[in-house]
């Protein structure tokens, strides 16, 4: 009577391992590119830039709204091409033009004018939503470093400097 429970057991043992083998699909073969046929699923992209500036000379002046697109060069920014040219060199230097002072960064007590601009849209894929004076050092660095996107013209009225 033992015998017998052996090669049952053993008997049971191999069906499982037999089922269970059967039941393991095998892992399907992975899809082939279509030839001629470019799916850009993960798009990296830069979107271009597409921005709408709102400048004033001075707090009661009329503000001046413009809008800029960079990559083709558009818009009615009457400055475009030499904006886009800055962002570009912006980009090329790796620094966020558009990115607030840090809290605790010191800034000296230079008043460079009344101007004001606030910038809204899309730069290097990313939103922006920024606002620039020329209150203090700071500002003031900030303004000149992307001058021809803020300032509509050269003109004294529109950038003291």
């Amino acid at each position: 009577m033992l015998v017998a429970a052996g090669v049952v057991v053993v008997g049971f043992t191999g069906s499982l391992t037999a089922a269970h083998a059967l039941s393991v699909p095998e892992p399907a073969p992975m899809p082939r590119p279509i030839p001629g046929l470019p799916l850009d699923l993960f798009p990296s992209g830069d979107p271009g830039t597409k921005l709408t500036v709102t400048f004033k000379a001075d707090g009661k002046a009329a503000p001046v709204v413009m809008q800029l697109t960079c990559d083709p060069t558009g818009g009615d920014h009457p400055r475009a091409a030499e904006a886009c040219d800055r962002l570009a060199a912006v980009k090329a230097e790796g620094s966020d033009p558009f990115a607030k002072p840090a809290p605790d960064e010191i800034c000296t007590f230079i008043y460079g004018g009344p101007q004001t601009a606030t910038v809204v849209g899309t730069w290097n894929g990313e939103g922006v939503d920024a606002k620039f004076t020329r209150a203090n050092g700071c500002e003031v660095s900030r303004w000149d470093a992307i001058e021809p996107v803020l300032a509509p013209s050269t003109a004294p009225a529109a950038v003291k400097k």
